[in-house]
């Protein structure tokens, strides 16, 4: 009985969780301004969207296009 009541209450727990799931990738940018947004945002959303720190992609880029030819296109920001 005790086992069914945790089941319960587990179930319970988690369809209230999805049951109003808040949207959590919200920006109305792409492109430039997305990569604009989270570079001068908070320093944890960076890293949630890209994997790395701010100082890292920094770095990246400046490495990509310094030693191995990746620079800018028309349309698109080596950045990008």
């Amino acid at each position: 009985a005790a086992i069914c009541a945790a089941m319960a209450v587990a179930t319970l727990v988690l369809s209230q969780k999805h049951a109003n799931p808040r949207p959590k990738h919200t920006s109305v940018l792409t492109g430039q301004g997305w990569l604009n947004e989270l570079l001068q945002g908070h320093p944890q959303h960076i890293y949630e969207q890209l994997g790395l720190s701010k100082y890292a992609f920094q770095k990246l880029s400046r490495e990509l296009q310094t030693f191995h030819s990746l620079s800018s296109g028309q349309h698109v920001s080596a950045d990008e």
